[in-house]
């Protein structure tokens, strides 16, 4: 059930989500953030409901994993893996605090809105800063990464001279860097998944059952509380591991 609570200010949540992305191991919920709500997984021909997850309101969009990639980095990086209910835990009070945060930005821009509707001039809305920080910062994506990524150097161009001075790297660099990023993240993947399969295909209902399951939500517990249940989980991600 949605919290109808008033939220509190933006900078209190900011501040609080500033400390949990300083906690040890938490670049590993940005890591399952990343690849829950950024990536998509099919096997074969992509069909529409691959890509249905990318529509759900519950997912994290590119904006706000951004931000806590920059709150995260603010500090020096503790990569210590934590334990499954460590992760859980941090996983789901960073969708509680993104939530609130967004209700305390749509409460700004929906008084905005009616303050302009009042007085009869609905457009005077777009001359307020405030209250188009939340339509700005939750609006779709403008565009994919690597148009960001190959519109970059042009784009900058002009600045690039600045850039050098203040900043210590060239713009074309930072787009290569970012290239060739992608390009290590896609063959690691390829070779992780490998791994991965061997992995999962070492692991029995007894590993799944007191290493995940123990710390699933009640109504997600009964799904997957059989081990007719874990093969059926097992057969479908070992289709979607093997290569096409």
């Amino acid at each position: 059930m949605p919290d109808t609570s008033p939220p509190r200010s933006e900078q209190q949540i900011f501040d609080e989500l500033g400390e949990l992305c300083a906690s040890a191991g938490y670049i590993h919920a940005i890591a399952f953030f990343s690849f829950r709500d950024q990536m998509v997984r099919y096997s074969g021909e992509m069909k529409p409901q691959d890509m249905q997850h990318l529509f759900s309101s519950s997912r994290l969009i590119r904006t706000e994993i951004a931000t806590l990639i920059g709150l995260l980095v603010k500090q020096s990086i503790d990569d210590t893996l934590p334990d499954a209910e460590t992760i859980q835990t941090m996983i789901r009070r960073t969708e509680e605090l993104l939530e609130e945060l967004h209700r305390s930005m749509s409460i700004v821009y929906r008084d905005a809105l009616k303050s302009a509707q009042k007085a009869g001039s609905v457009s005077s809305i777009f001359s307020n800063a405030a209250a188009m920080r939340e339509p700005i910062f939750y609006s779709g994506e403008a565009g994919y990464g690597f148009q960001y990524r190959d519109f970059a150097p042009p784009r900058y161009a002009r600045d690039r001279d600045w850039i050098i001075a203040n900043k210590s790297f060239a713009i074309e660099h930072a787009s290569l860097i970012a290239r060739y990023i992608g390009e290590l993240a896609q063959e690691k993947l390829a070779g992780d998944r490998d791994a991965a399969l061997q992995k999962l295909q070492s692991l029995g209902f007894e590993d799944f059952s007191g290493q995940v399951l123990e710390f699933l939500d009640e109504e997600h517990r009964s799904q997957y509380e059989t081990p007719s249940a874990w093969k059926a989980m097992v057969a479908q991600v070992s289709k979607l591991l093997v290569p096409r």
